[in-house]
């Protein structure tokens, strides 16, 4: 076979960076593959066309549970991607732009970043229980400085947290049937990894073997709450409580890291809340910008292709559906539904020491 001389395609840098924004994300990947000079480009602009991407909803089928594509609902728009279609594997989340997915007939985990094509993949041979995909919340974490990373599964329907470190190859279990205690959410911030518990406790995750000792951060101005449907977030810098049932309840609480108390919020300014009913949750500053309504929240269940809009008051304002989706079969029993949110440029970082 001839070898293909790799040649520079001459062209402007800044119609480069034109043509670069427009592709989908596969065309992306190809892209940095044609010559040296669109490769720097590549490299150059990755960054800003994953921020300039986001959120976007994972996307499948029944009919078809193993392939998964990225809708825009903003864009009304779906990217595809080649790597999508995975027999055998289950869907357990998003986190830190990986689709983190489980193969328990192989005994393994694979985490895979769709934009920069990174595969990863982890043993469970060790765990007592595999992560149930239906109620399972997936935090994904790279260790600062390093290529070394945990992640952590939280199981809501045994109330289980087991944690993986990549640095000793070898899973624990931090949690199991609420004890110590109950884990509602997990999220990073300052490259710390904070839970919340069932009673809006406040914690940082600590890796050591001392969990029944743990200390929850002092807070003044704490509510009344027992709830398994608290969400923990960050938010400017803080951390966000959300307590989220459509049409029951929304109460939203900021965790002042200044002043360490809770302040309860009736305005989100000009932020957007998105929600899953297990999985990860966001929020977005600058939400108009997006193509999203500032002060809302949106909110898909999985069991369907629709995302709900709430209002602050939690009252249903509008709903979204695909103008165009996965081609499905009129004669199968197959229906679209959405997955889960996925934040391509959100990547969290721990501190390890901090964590110790």
């Amino acid at each position: 076979m001839k070898k293909r001389e790799d040649k520079n395609i001459e062209l402007p840098s800044d119609m480069l960076e034109i043509i670069y924004k427009k592709l989908d994300f596969d065309e992306l990947f190809q892209f940095g593959g044609v010559c040296e000079d669109w490769r720097k480009v590549h490299k150059y602009q990755r960054e800003k066309v994953m921020k300039s991407r986001a959120p976007l909803v994972i996307q499948t089928s029944s009919y078809a549970k193993k392939i998964y594509f990225f809708f825009s609902i903003s864009q009304q728009k779906i990217y595809s991607t080649k790597l999508a279609n995975f027999w055998r594997l289950s869907y357990l989340g998003f986190s830190s732009g990986s689709v983190i997915m489980e193969n328990y007939h192989s005994d393994k985990i694979l985490i895979m970043n769709p934009f920069i094509r990174r595969k990863i993949e982890i043993s469970t041979r060790s765990l007592i229980c595999y992560p149930i995909p239906s109620s399972c919340s997936v935090t994904l974490a790279f260790v600062k400085g390093t290529l070394d990373f945990i992640i952590a599964f939280l199981c809501k329907r045994n109330f289980s947290l087991d944690i993986y470190d990549s640095r000793k190859s070898s899973w624990f279990t931090y949690a199991r049937y609420g004890r110590p205690f109950m884990i509602a959410d997990l999220v990073v911030l300052d490259h710390t990894m904070f839970f919340i518990t069932n009673t809006a406790k406040i914690g940082a995750l600590k890796f050591n073997r001392n969990h029944g000792k743990e200390q929850f951060l002092e807070l003044k101005n704490a509510p009344n709450i027992t709830s398994s449907a608290l969400r923990l977030l960050t938010y400017e810098g803080n951390l966000l409580v959300v307590n989220f049932r459509p049409r029951i309840f929304l109460q939203v609480y900021k965790i002042d890291m200044i002043r360490m108390e809770w302040v309860k919020l009736e305005d989100l300014g000009d932020a957007a809340l998105f929600l899953t009913a297990q999985r990860k949750c966001y929020t977005l500053s600058n939400s108009e910008m997006w193509g999203y309504e500032r002060n809302h929240v949106y909110y898909i269940n999985g069991e369907c292709a629709k995302c709900f809009v709430y209002s602050m008051e939690n009252e249903l304002v509008k709903t979204f559906m695909p103008h165009s989706a996965v081609p499905v079969n009129s004669n199968s029993k197959s229906k679209l539904y959405w997955l889960d949110w996925c934040f391509p440029n959100v990547s969290d970082e721990i501190d390890y020491s901090i964590m110790q």
